[in-house]
């Protein structure tokens, strides 16, 4: 469903820290979804497979999982990570995502919202129904 919604809605894609481990991890999504937007989902599935094997992992690691996609790691700085993550927070507190994955789904013309928790919910069939329901 993302390529057909990326070219309707705005997609943010909000990292709560729910496992201390996933610190580890969050410069280099933040990172992608930066500055690889096209590739992003795949790079997402890409470290959730690292994460599999490792909840510590080096930077060795993660290059030689993206190495396939054909794409750069281009470190954040420090500044940037933290302002990231704060950013973060604060959407997870204004939408009341309190657990992942969550997917927000809001009208920004009626305010209308809702929030779809859990692989069960966040399916291609439901988003659009939910889509639907909330013109």
């Amino acid at each position: 469903v993302y390529p057909s919604l990326s070219k309707k809605a705005r997609i943010l894609f909000v990292n709560k820290i729910i496992h201390q481990e996933s610190l580890n991890f969050v410069p280099y999504d933040l990172s992608f979804a930066a500055n690889e937007k096209a590739k992003y989902m795949q790079l997402r599935k890409t470290l959730f497979s690292v994460a599999k094997k490792t909840n510590n992992p080096s930077y060795d690691d993660i290059k030689a999982a993206i190495d396939p996609l054909k794409v750069t790691y281009k470190q954040l700085s420090f500044l940037e990570v933290t302002q990231q993550m704060a950013n973060a927070q604060k959407l997870a507190e204004q939408f009341k995502v309190v657990s992942t994955p969550s997917l927000v789904i809001r009208n920004s013309k009626t305010n209308k919202m809702r929030t779809l928790v859990g692989n069960t919910e966040i399916t291609p069939a439901i988003i659009m129904k939910t889509l639907k329901e909330l013109e």
